[in-house]
């Protein structure tokens, strides 16, 4: 959780360059990509234009686009290399430079501090270099239009074979065009995992205090798996887009281009599927048909790109002309989410004085109390309104979180199984369904039993039971029902092996385990053994035999739990003291004894993660990322070893995230 204390005085004055260019403060950060975006979003909406011009009129000289293109429009007519360069880079541009980053980048930043309750992001200056290697990589695309050869033009997401062609004569942006694109595309994926795994750690670490998981506004939620979605693949952090509009321009921008977006769009992919690759359709008789639908869509596309002139204007005047906010009328619309708690002013930490506390969901509307219609998150409960907050308590007693990366590590090792056989989407969705349900009965059996330690910790006196916001019989009914309906289904949905093993995994963390922690902290070792099941428990549900890689995949998760475990337990020593739970390996607690076992543990990892290629007899390239990963890994644990500090064991926590 995010600190509450913070003084909003205390700050040196910025200067120029701190403040609009170098500046780490979330809401400047915004409003560079929002800028960026709009430009990007001119010039690919401009490109489109131009290509409609040859679509709609394909024998038809234009001769302004010869001054305005040069040697690419002679005679006043698009060449077909250039067409093709400006079909691939319109829809660069505009999936990757507007939508992905320019709307994400500017809506993750504005928001994600603001409705979680937090003072900036997690690392503001990770913040400040993801937009500057967007602005790199957006100035290397932008390059990448005036080199002799041409811009790339292999397709919207570079197709091959045209994206592997280095032949001028056979496509022209396959040279110089082709090499920036790439250069610019390795530079937005650095930009996008920058700004992924701070959206991911801020939502994650820095809400405020009584902002649970479930009690997350559903755009926030949005980013966070988009944000999760760009960390594990390649980069989207997509999200919805909300701009404040004067509102006569602003009806005429939304009817103009809804109407010419449905004008375009729909004869296009619904009534005729009408192809957008062709340089020209006369070429092909078949096409012939296409002709008079292709101006028609051209002329639209044309007055769509019209009204976002209107939106540009729009935006400008709102900034300078629009109605302004006051601390008399914070909230207009009657929202109930933290962003509008804030002081009309932008403070440098988002609120004076203390953090706002949450008390409630972020759509408490019509609740039935008091004389408005919606309830602000910030106020508290009434007597009669803890029933609208029972699902945060499940939520809340399930450790979601936690079972979410459980439940992830099973899929896993499904998936690795299902490689050996075939994959079976049924088994896969029953399989996840009943893990799920197991996980949520072992960690709500840890809360049930610990309940009074609990009261003991910061981290953990908000939980549920510890609060008496849910009673005993209804955890242990919560545990009854999940315990029950997870092994059944594990049982008699998947194979009776999984069923066992997941009943044997809830008895030793459950009653084991968690018992275990008081006593001494070879609690560790026993629970590294249920903590590791999970993604042999998903090989064994796909392939139905327990073999050496089953075994090897426990291996690597069981040795990955100590240093993730001994760097939490590092962090929340003096909290773990306060209710006598002794995790770290050493008697001495924060020692260099403690960190050193540590380190050995993670060392482990390396000669593990080289056991796929000895078995294949050489180096695959999921065996190489491992074996990187272990090495970073364990460099980590080396740095904690080294200085056995707060800062260290939390980057060692965060490494171990990534590792999984």
């Amino acid at each position: 959780m995010a600190n509450t204390a913070h003084a909003d005085h205390g700050h040196h004055e910025e200067s120029f360059l701190e403040k609009y260019i170098f500046s780490q403060d979330h809401k400047m950060i915004a409003r560079q990509f929002l800028f960026t975006g709009i430009f990007w979003s001119i010039v690919g909406a401009a490109m489109s234009v131009l290509f409609r011009l040859q679509l709609g009129w394909p024998n038809e000289t234009f001769p302004f686009l010869e001054t305005l293109l040069g040697k690419w429009a002679e005679g006043g007519r698009i060449s077909n290399e250039f067409y093709y360069s400006l079909v691939t880079m319109h829809g660069t541009i505009l999936v990757f430079f507007v939508l992905t980053a320019g709307l994400s980048g500017t809506f993750a930043n504005l928001l994600i501090p603001y409705q979680i309750g937090a003072r900036d992001m997690a690392s503001p200056f990770m913040n400040m270099l993801s937009y500057w290697f967007f602005l790199i990589a957006g100035v290397l695309m932008l390059c990448s239009l005036f080199v002799q050869t041409g811009a790339a033009s292999g397709g919207w997401t570079m197709y091959p074979p045209l994206s592997a062609i280095r032949d001028a004569k056979v496509n022209a942006g396959s040279m110089w065009g082709t090499d920036l694109w790439f250069f610019s595309m390795a530079m937005f994926i650095v930009s996008s995992l920058l700004g992924g795994l701070n959206y991911i750690a801020t939502i994650l670490n820095l809400r405020t205090k009584g902002m649970t998981m479930w009690r997350l506004p559903l755009t926030v939620w949005a980013l966070l798996f988009t944000a999760i979605l760009g960390v594990l693949a390649f980069p989207p952090l997509l999200s919805a887009a909300l701009l404040y509009i004067n509102d006569t321009l602003g009806y005429v921008h939304f009817y103009v281009t809804i109407i010419s977006a449905y004008a375009i769009f729909i004869p296009m992919h619904f009534m005729l599927s009408l192809p957008r690759r062709y340089y020209v359709y006369s070429n092909f008789q078949t096409f012939n048909i296409f002709e008079d639908v292709s101006k028609f869509i051209s002329v639209f596309a044309i007055i769509s790109f019209m009204a976002q002139i209107l939106f540009v204007v729009n935006i400008v005047y709102s900034a300078l002309k629009g109605r302004k906010f006051t601390n008399e009328n914070l909230n207009p619309w009657g929202s109930t989410t933290l962003e509008w708690t804030t002081p009309a002013e932008h403070l440098h930490g988002n609120w004076p004085g203390e953090l706002p506390e949450v008390h409630r969901w972020p759509y408490d509307y019509s609740t039935g109390y008091g004389d408005t219609d919606f309830r602000s998150q910030t106020e508290p409960l009434k007597e009669g309104e803890e029933s609208h907050a029972r699902l945060a308590n499940y939520a809340a007693l399930s450790k979601f979180r936690l079972s979410s990366f459980v439940v992830l590590s099973s899929m896993i090792g499904f998936i690795v199984g299902a490689q050996a056989t075939s994959f079976d989407w049924i088994k896969f969705t029953l399989f996840t369904v009943g893990g799920t349900l197991v996980t949520f009965a072992s960690n709500a059996i840890n809360q049930l039993i610990e309940k009074d330690s609990d009261k003991l910790m910061t981290r953990t006196q908000n939980r549920p039971l510890p609060t008496m916001s849910m009673t005993q019989m209804d955890a242990v009914l919560f545990i009854g029902v999940t315990a029950l309906a997870g092994i059944l289904t594990l049982t008699f949905a998947v194979n009776t092996t999984s069923g066992l093993l997941s009943a044997l995994s809830l008895i030793i963390y459950g009653f084991i385990y968690t018992p275990l922690k008081k006593v001494s902290s070879i609690a560790v070792f026993v629970g590294a053994i249920p903590g590791a099941l999970p993604p042999l428990l998903g090989y064994v549900a796909a392939t139905n035999e327990l073999n050496q890689y089953a075994l090897w995949l426990f291996l690597v998760q069981f040795f990955w739990q100590f240093p993730h475990f001994w760097a939490i337990a590092w962090l929340s020593y003096e909290d773990y003291l306060k209710a006598n739970i002794m995790l770290l390996p050493s008697r001495d607690g924060k020692s260099k004894l403690s960190a050193f076992i540590t380190l050995i543990y993670t060392v482990i990892l390396i000669p593990l993660s080289l056991y796929p290629a000895y078995v294949k007899g050489a180096m695959t390239i999921g065996s190489g990322i491992l074996l990187l990963a272990s090495i970073g890994f364990s460099y980590l644990a080396y740095q904690f070893h080294r200085n056995c500090s707060d800062k260290d064991a939390r980057h060692l926590m965060f490494g171990s995230f990534i590792y999984l």
